[in-house]
């Protein structure tokens, strides 16, 4: 990684928020002297003040300074701070997370591009196990997809780094319910097979469309797991529900390349495959298999704060060519509500980071985090004049 604060905010124009995170949020931008676009992870200091967050925020960035000579670890470059902000900046994935990227496909994603993937998986895990690093959250949210289609681990915030090579002791409730292991909803040891668990899980939602324990309620998502009640449909060939299952144990010691990784790679369901040079490898072409979905285009959109009665509320603002202008709370998934769009709509800068949205009945007050109000002035004439011009 590159000296700390060799960048400021000043050297880059912040093109929109791709990816929300607990602690903040994920802007794509562009470096303006390089032209180079990066991913920049932006980290409210308030969230940090707790020793524990500090802390992780501090593990995560040494344990992707530790991966960073492997090619299918998000890298970070660089980071640094202001008054309020810690930035840093990484890696830009253009394609997204594998969680959208499985939503893409009218079904499961074809048999030799899951194969792939899982073995770029497992090319990651052993190179983190040569490190002595545990994830703990391996979900396809976690997993980005770099321009040529490789993939990338990314969220090293909860990942461990094992003294010892060997276990650790679970003291916190680490993951997301459909990819956590059942010795961690029991609090016992954690070992690198609890990220072979995940694994496991990713390989059946990528062959089946879904999570293998998936269901209407975490408490019953929970339940399956401990159950291990997995259901396999018919379409699956017989080495891959092996493998699946291999990695599904609930007796971690005895999953699939827990004690050694090379049990793992060697699996039929991997003959042919070349793990260990996978990342020179291209990716099998998928382009004919993806749902032809036309989504209107995003002119701009960002965490702001807008003004609700007498204090101002984070929200997420999304202008697009729909055309419409709407704004949500900031994890994008609970809708507050729409700006009416006329030919009398407006946007106007009122300050350093104050802009307003002014309609014939209605003027919505904003503040803009980044202290760039000009783009969200501009981007509100841009659909303006899309529509009447």
């Amino acid at each position: 990684m590159e000296t700390k604060n060799k960048y400021s905010k000043k050297d880059f124009e912040f093109l929109g928020t791709v990816g929300k995170s607990i602690y903040g949020r994920v802007e794509r931008a562009k470096h303006i002297e390089q032209g180079k676009e990066y991913a920049i992870k932006i980290i409210e200091k308030i969230h940090l003040k707790k020793d524990e967050n500090s802390e992780q925020k501090e593990r995560e960035s040494e344990l992707l300074s530790k991966n960073q000579e492997h090619i299918g670890i998000l890298k970070l470059y660089a980071s640094f701070e202001d008054n309020e902000f810690h930035y840093y900046v990484m890696e830009y994935c253009p394609n997204g997370d594998m969680a959208h990227f499985i939503d893409r496909f009218a079904g499961p994603l074809p048999f030799e591009l899951a194969r792939f993937y899982a073995g770029e998986l497992v090319n990651i895990l052993e190179f983190m196990r040569s490190k002595s690093i545990i994830h703990r959250d391996i979900k396809p949210k976690n997993i980005l997809l770099a321009a040529d289609s490789h993939l990338r681990l990314s969220e090293f915030g909860s990942a461990k780094l094992c003294d010892d090579l060997e276990t650790a002791a679970s003291q916190t409730f680490v993951g997301t319910a459909d990819y956590i292991a059942p010795e961690v909803l029991d609090e016992g040891e954690i070992t690198y097979s609890i990220d072979l668990w995940a694994l496991g899980c990713i390989i059946y939602q990528m062959l089946v469309g879904k999570p293998p324990f998936s269901a209407a309620t975490q408490y019953m998502t929970f339940d399956k797991i401990r159950n291990g009640a997995i259901e396999f449909p018919p379409h699956l060939p017989p080495f891959a529900i092996d493998l699946i299952q291999s990695l599904l144990l609930p007796d971690p010691s005895i999953r699939i390349g827990g004690n050694d990784i090379v049990d793992l790679k060697s699996h039929i369901f991997f003959q042919g495959l070349d793990i260990d040079c996978i990342f020179s490898l291209t990716v099998p072409d998928y382009s004919h298999h993806i749902r032809q979905i036309v989504m209107p285009r995003v002119i701009l959109q960002g965490i702001v704060r807008k003004k609700a009665g007498w204090i101002y509320k984070k929200r997420l603002l999304i202008i697009s060519e729909e055309p419409r202008i709407s704004y949500y709370e900031p994890n994008g998934e609970e809708y507050r509500g729409d700006i009416a769009i006329s030919p009398e709509l407006k946007a106007e800068v009122k300050g350093r980071s104050e802009f307003h949205i002014i309609t014939p009945n209605r003027t919505y007050y904003f503040k803009e985090l980044n202290d760039q109000p000009e783009k969200w002035v501009q981007a509100v004439s841009e659909l303006v004049s899309k529509i009447y011009e």
